[in-house]
C-alpha cells in the first residue's frame, strides 16, 4: 500500500509547484474538449434521425427558376379541377376541366347545382344555351391560373420541403387587403393552390 501512494504522488514530485498546476490544467481542457466533442456527435447524430424539412427564404429569381417547369406544364395543358371556395357564410364547389384557359364545369352551392364557365375572368352560367354573368360571388381573378403564377413571378416566397412534397408561401398584398397564398408541388406538377384573401379561402386541386 505504500508503495502505491509514493507512485500516486511521485508526478507531484517530479514536478515543480507551478508546472504541476499547469499540468492540471491541461488535464481539465483535455477533458473539458473531449465532453464537447462527444457531446457533438451525439447532437448530429440525433438530427440524422430526425425528417428531412427545410425552410428557407427564395429570391423571385430562385423561386422562378424552381418553379417554371411546373407553370408551364399547368398553364399549356388540359386539367381536371376541383375548387373548393368558403366564404363566412357559404361553400362553393367547383368540378370541371380547363381546355384552352377556359374553365368549363359545374357549381354547386347549397344543393344548387349550376353549369358554368369562366373565360377571360368573368363567370357565367350557362341557362338554356345563353351566357348569364354571375357577379358578387367571389374575387373571381383567384380563379384564374394565369393571373395567379403571375404573382409568383413578381413576389418572394417561403420555400418548405418535406420529402417529395415542396410549397411555395407568398404574403401578398391584393385590392388594399392582405392576402396569403401557397403553391403545393412534387417533383414534378403543381398539385393544389391555397389562397386567403378577404376572409375567403380557396382551395384549387388540379389533376391532369
Amino acid at each position: 500500500m505504500k508503495n502505491k501512494k509514493e507512485k500516486k504522488s511521485s508526478i507531484k514530485d517530479l514536478l515543480s509547484e507551478s508546472q504541476y498546476k499547469a499540468f492540471i490544467k491541461l488535464v481539465a481542457y483535455f477533458f473539458f474538449f473531449l465532453i464537447f466533442i462527444i457531446i457533438v456527435l451525439v447532437a448530429n447524430g440525433m438530427n440524422n434521425k430526425l425528417p428531412r424539412y427545410q425552410s428557407q427564404k427564395a429570391t423571385p429569381e430562385e423561386t422562378q427558376e424552381s418553379l417554371s417547369i411546373k407553370q408551364n406544364k399547368l398553364l399549356e395543358n388540359n386539367h381536371n379541377i376541383n375548387y373548393i371556395i368558403k366564404t363566412q357564410d357559404s361553400e362553393y364547389i367547383i368540378n370541371g376541366t380547363i381546355k384552352d384557359n377556359v374553365l368549363e364545369g359545374y357549381l354547386e352551392n347549397d344543393s344548387n347545382i349550376r353549369k358554368i364557365k369562366l373565360k377571360d375572368n368573368i363567370l357565367y352560367e350557362i341557362l338554356n344555351g345563353e351566357e348569364i354573368v354571375l357577379e358578387n360571388l367571389f374575387n373571381v381573378n383567384l380563379l384564374n391560373v394565369n393571373y395567379i403564377m403571375s404573382l409568383t413571378d413578381t413576389n418572394r416566397a417561403f420555400i418548405n420541403t418535406s420529402g417529395e412534397i415542396k410549397t411555395y408561401e407568398y404574403g401578398l398584398y391584393l385590392d388594399d387587403m392582405d392576402c396569403f397564398m401557397t403553391v403545393y408541388t412534387n417533383e414534378t406538377s403543381i398539385t393544389s393552390i391555397k389562397i386567403s384573401h378577404n376572409g375567403i379561402l380557396y382551395t384549387l386541386n388540379f389533376d391532369k
